[in-house]
């Protein structure tokens, strides 16, 4: 285990998704899971490699996200950003932070404190926010 200030910051919010290609989506990943490979590019800046790259999240969403990514590796901080529409892995984390209708995007803390709602993703705030640790 580690300490409170190794641990990420978790950013959550909810990508939109087109039906219609749920099915190649899965069979593409199924297929680069087998062959090992996947895209390089389209990872969110300041995420661990498999996040989901900023653009899936819609309008004012996907600005906040964008903004907070960049003001946290600004600050040195790491930022692992969780998709609710397709939480895969980070199922358990979802179910930890975002139960419920949380205010997205909805960012927490290694100690558990929570910014929560695009009122709230201005850069004075999340620049306090990240600081505060």
């Amino acid at each position: 285990m580690y300490g409170v200030s190794a641990r990420p910051f978790l950013l959550f919010a909810a990508s939109e998704r087109d039906p219609s290609v749920d099915g190649l989506d899965a069979v593409a990943g199924m297929g680069q899971r087998l062959l090992g490979v996947g895209p390089a590019s389209g990872r969110a800046r300041g995420s661990r490699a498999g996040s989901p790259p900023t653009e899936n999240f819609p309008g004012e969403q996907g600005r906040s996200v964008r903004l907070a990514l960049d003001i946290g590796q600004s600050l040195g901080r790491t930022v692992r950003v969780i998709d609710l529409s397709r939480p895969g892995d980070d199922q358990a984390l979802a179910n930890q932070y975002a139960q419920g209708e949380p205010l997205l995007p909805l960012l927490v803390a290694p100690s558990g404190r929570r910014l929560e709602g695009l009122d709230s993703f201005v850069p004075a705030q999340l620049k306090k926010f990240f600081q505060a640790g």
